[in-house]
Order: C-alpha cells, then structure tokens, then sequence
C-alpha cells in the first residue's frame, strides 16, 4: 500500500514483504516512509559510515526510512539530516542511533523520535542551504 503526501510524508509504503533487493531490510521492517530532501553529495560518505539505516536519494530528491515504526524511522531521518546538514560525525550518529533504539525498546522516549526536526524540501519553509527547522 502507497500513500503519497501526507503530513511531512513525501510517501508512505507498507510492505508485505521486504524485497529482495532491499539491503539491510531486517523482519519486521515493514513500514518505509521518505521525505523531499535536499541530499548534499558531499556528506553522503559521513551518513554511509554512520550506520543510520536511511537511502538517501539525490536524483530523487529524498531521503528514505524503512523500520518496524514510524517512531524508528523518525529517529533515523533525525540523525540522516544532523548528519547531511548539520555536520554531525559518523561516530556521533551512530551512538546517537544505538542508545536511542535501546530506550525505545525500553518504552522511553527522545525528541529523535517524536518528531521530525527539519523541515522537508518542499515545505515552503526550507532554505537553499537545505532543511532546517522543526516540522
């Protein structure tokens, strides 16, 4: 099932099934949701290392989450974009990612998880520079 613009959405997809050509799908990862972005190429290395489990697509103009929750895939856009727009390390992301899942498994909460913190491309809100913001 697809939904296209909903909310902050560029498009919403819940899978059956992750498709065979779906690297580091894991069970369960059901649910991928992507925002317009504006990808800059030049960070594109530092997110690969993070470990942040995103595609980020700069033909397309998207970034890209696939998780088992909305909550898990906000937390990874969160981190794609301090990553891509804000200069946040590989390093720092990753732990960031790590403590942040083991809290939600735990029923805690983090504002990487409750809410987009940039504005998606396309918004009307974004700069030149990229998103910025809080949606």
């Amino acid at each position: 099932m697809v939904w296209k613009r909903r909310g902050p959405w560029e498009r919403i997809v819940v899978w059956r099934e992750p498709p065979a050509s779906s690297r580091g799908a894991r069970r369960g990862d059901f649910l991928q949701q992507a925002v317009s972005y504006r990808v800059p190429q030049d960070r594109l290395g530092e997110l690969s290392r993070s470990g942040v489990r995103v595609v980020a697509d700069p033909v397309r103009g998207e970034l890209s989450a696939r998780a088992r929750s909305e909550k898990l895939n906000i937390l990874a856009l969160n981190l794609a974009d301090e990553v891509l727009a804000n200069g946040m390390g590989a390093g720092t992301a990753r732990r960031i990612y790590e403590r942040t899942l083991r809290l939600t498994r735990a029923g805690k909460s983090s504002a990487y998880t409750e809410s987009l913190r940039f504005l998606p491309a396309g918004t009307g809100f974004s700069s030149d520079s990229g998103p910025a913001g809080r949606w």
